[in-house]
């Protein structure tokens, strides 16, 4: 089995906070390769009543299993075997006539599943424990419930579309590990694009989130994500929302949602460097009750409310020449009890629909006043360094 060299959820990451490396170490997956047995490979041509299920009861189980599958399969596939390859001959379609069953259950380990469009179900995709999974080149769409759901296990998903599904486009449950790369794209679904909870881990590298009902990514409960080069785009509730959590978000663009664009709640720990974050509808970013929020680099601009908000006892720290500009509100907004960090590299706010930085309380406090550019409310210019 050969290894990635270098966690994708690192690549041109500052890595913030010490929890990305436990991240990467959770979320790092070998490529899948069959083992060395020579693989027992046959032809499921549904167009001629073949049957999935039945070619998965067909050779020895202690070999992996390679199906080629043609035309519309409609049945729900159960894969409780491991080493099982599953893919379209060019492409295929699995859509069970039972919207109440799961399209394809997984509980088997080294599992493939390419070029493949799954309709319907209740879920489109259930991994269930499993270990060493991939979905490439497949389509998720107009399920019941979820697209995709993992309780425990990891897998990989690669170019994937999950679109249209009645609950999540994805769901991380207990542990669940995911890494998502390619131009994958997850819209249309009627809650958030991805939810983890239960101290599950994310990567996803580049692709999009856009035109959920929910959040684009809502993270709680321990869980912990990375976002690199994706754009999080016109969802309904948000953008990010991270709850009693951690969250990195690196030169990405956070756009157009209906709501705030980054948002890290309840002693959650963000990460945001090197973004674009324009045009949500609320605060661009927004720490609240206790959360740290570390900015680099980011363009934050045209935002509905505040550019930054840092509310009810939130650590605010910004450098690397950040931009906060044109937002409704003011750039920077401070209050109760928050604290702000300036770094030597300094920040600039301007053209705001008020201050550049306002500060709401006397027991907010600013360190590195000097590092800013920008007008300033009073209270802000009374606090020591």
């Amino acid at each position: 089995m050969k290894s990635r060299s270098k966690p994708e959820c690192l690549i041109g990451t500052r890595a913030t906070f010490p929890f990305f490396l436990s991240l990467c170490t959770t979320v790092i997956f070998s490529t899948v390769f069959m083992t060395g047995a020579e693989a027992q490979t046959f032809t499921v041509d549904c167009s001629s009543r073949d049957s999935i299920s039945a070619a998965l009861a067909k050779g020895d189980a202690r070999k992996p299993l390679v199906l080629n599958i043609r035309g519309t399969c409609r049945e729900a596939v159960l894969i409780n075997r491991d080493d099982v390859t599953l893919q379209g001959d060019p492409r295929a379609t699995i859509e069970p006539q039972d919207n109440t069953v799961r399209a394809i259950d997984v509980s088997g380990s080294d599992i493939n599943l390419r070029n493949l469009d799954i309709v319907g179900g209740n879920l489109g995709i259930a991994f269930n424990g499993t270990v060493r999974a991939v979905a490439a080149n497949c389509t998720v769409s107009d399920t019941n419930n979820d697209g995709i759901r993992l309780f425990s296990g990891d897998a990989r998903l690669q170019g994937i579309r999950i679109q249209n599904a009645g609950g999540h486009g994805i769901s991380l449950q207990r542990r669940s590990s995911l890494a998502v790369s390619g131009a994958s794209e997850i819209s249309g679904n009627q809650m958030s694009g991805i939810y983890a909870t239960l101290n599950s881990a994310l990567s996803m590298n580049g692709g999009s989130i856009h035109n959920n009902a929910g959040l684009g990514a809502q993270l709680e409960n321990g869980a912990e994500a990375s976002f690199f080069g994706a754009a999080i785009e016109d969802n309904a509730q948000g953008g990010i929302s991270v709850s009693q959590g951690h969250v990195f978000v690196g030169q990405s663009l956070i756009s157009g949602n209906h709501g705030i664009g980054v948002g890290a709640l309840a002693g959650a720990n963000a990460a945001v460097d090197g973004n674009t974050i324009t045009g949500n509808w609320a605060d661009g970013v927004m720490g609240y009750l206790g959360a740290t929020v570390v900015m680099h680099g980011n363009q934050v601009s045209g935002n509905g409310q505040a550019g930054v908000a840092c509310n009810s006892h939130c650590t605010l720290q910004i450098g690397d020449g950040a931009d906060i500009s044109g937002n409704n509100d003011a750039g920077i907004v401070l209050m109760r009890g928050s604290v702000l960090i300036l770094e030597e590299t300094g920040a600039v706010s301007h053209d705001n629909g008020s201050w550049g930085l306002w500060c709401g309380d006397t027991e907010s406090r600013v360190g590195g006043l000097e590092y800013f550019t920008g007008t300033m409310s009073e209270l802000c210019s009374g606090f020591s360094n």
